[in-house]
């Protein structure tokens, strides 16, 4: 058995993820509705609470703010991930006659790019911030509107034989399919297991931080594992890993 671990040593096959491929696919608009009451003092322009949406992107993250609903002029305070980003120009509002130059102001903002950004889920927050205009006295009370995100995703992910998706989009093997004679699936593991250590043979073998098991699972099997090679008509096989360390 020790005669196959140089040569396994070096055939080991690791995740493959989304961003190993080039091609984007289409931009994705999505649009949340957004109506906050403030809760902080009546004589405060600064709104609290902040509106947050959770949105997931492969690169693209574009935002733009659209009036809807309140009744005075507000700017938004726009955040990624908790850090601050940058300020909207004032906006107006919906179903008034401001006196200039309010009665001038866009009702959405710009659209503003915040990309690209790392694959994965990230938090859009918007602050409201009121000025004294329409029925805004001293302090901003209530502003309703609609955050737009513009993101981009990955077509579908295409894995190879005898692997699945997992939830977090990469190939991973599918151990229902890899598991040979003598070995059978954990799934919460990822990995085969031999059925009789003493008598499939087999032992572990850690390359840099993971520890894999190496075994022997029969004469002259089908291969349909990660790495395969046969000696003397024995075949082995890595068969995942146990554990990181």
């Amino acid at each position: 058995m020790n005669k196959l671990i140089p040569l396994l040593a070096f055939s080991v096959l690791l995740l493959v993820p989304v961003g190993a491929q080039d091609a984007y696919g289409d931009t994705i608009v999505t649009d949340f509705p957004i109506t906050i009451t403030c809760t902080t003092p009546v004589t405060e322009q600064l709104c609290e609470p902040l509106f947050s949406a959770n949105v997931e992107t492969q690169s693209e993250l574009s935002v733009q703010y659209t009036v809807t609903g309140h009744c005075s002029s507000i700017r938004v305070n726009v955040f990624l991930d908790g850090n601050f980003v940058t300020t909207s120009d004032f906006l107006g509002w919906v179903n008034t006659s401001p006196p200039p130059p309010f009665d001038e102001l866009s009702l959405m903002t710009q659209i503003i790019d915040l990309g690209p950004v790392t694959p994965g889920t990230h938090q859009v927050s918007l602050q409201g911030e009121g000025q004294v205009s329409g029925c805004n006295s001293g302090g901003l009370g209530v502003w309703t509107g609609t955050l737009t995100t513009f993101t981009n995703s990955l077509p579908p992910l295409s894995c190879g034989p005898k692997t699945i998706v997992n939830s977090e989009n990469q190939c991973i093997p599918d151990v229902s399919q890899v598991c040979g004679t003598g070995t059978f699936a954990d799934f919460d593991a990822l990995m085969c297991f031999g059925l009789a250590m003493n008598t499939v043979g087999g032992e572990l073998l850690d390359i840099n931080s993971v520890s894999l098991l190496v075994a022997s699972i029969g004469v002259n099997p089908v291969i349909t594992g990660l790495v395969g090679i046969t000696i003397a008509g024995v075949a082995g096989q890595v068969v995942w890993f146990v554990h990181r360390r």
